[in-house]
């Protein structure tokens, strides 16, 4: 499938970050105020067998917030960490949409 992430684990984070972010910008669905990696992720790699999850929801004072983070078994400690978060400051129902279908174009590069 075009722009499909396969294989992310193993490869350096930034590398899998940027890549997203290209295919995203590429197809219009790049959140508006900003689409940030973790700092703690520049130097690391995705875990073997990690996988994640897509929370969409308002923030706190303004915007609107979708946050990816990872999941993975650690020498069998189970580990879940914040990777990617990206914000709209629209607080509409329309802009609510917006955001579930960047998250829907998201998990579909991931597939």
């Amino acid at each position: 499938m075009p722009g499909a992430l396969r294989y992310a684990y193993g490869r350096k984070a930034i590398d899998v970050f940027n890549e997203l972010n290209q295919h995203l910008k590429d197809t219009g669905f790049l959140p508006d105020e900003y689409f940030l990696m973790g700092i703690h992720w520049e130097n690391r790699s995705i875990p073997k067998e990690a996988w994640f999850t897509l929370d969409v929801d308002w923030g706190g004072s303004e915007g609107i917030y979708l946050d990816m983070n990872l999941y993975w078994d650690e020498n069998n400690t189970f580990r879940r960490e914040p990777f990617i978060t990206g914000k709209t400051l629209g607080e509409t129902d329309d802009d609510m949409d917006k955001m579930f279908l960047i998250a829907s174009a998201i998990r579909k590069v991931f597939r």
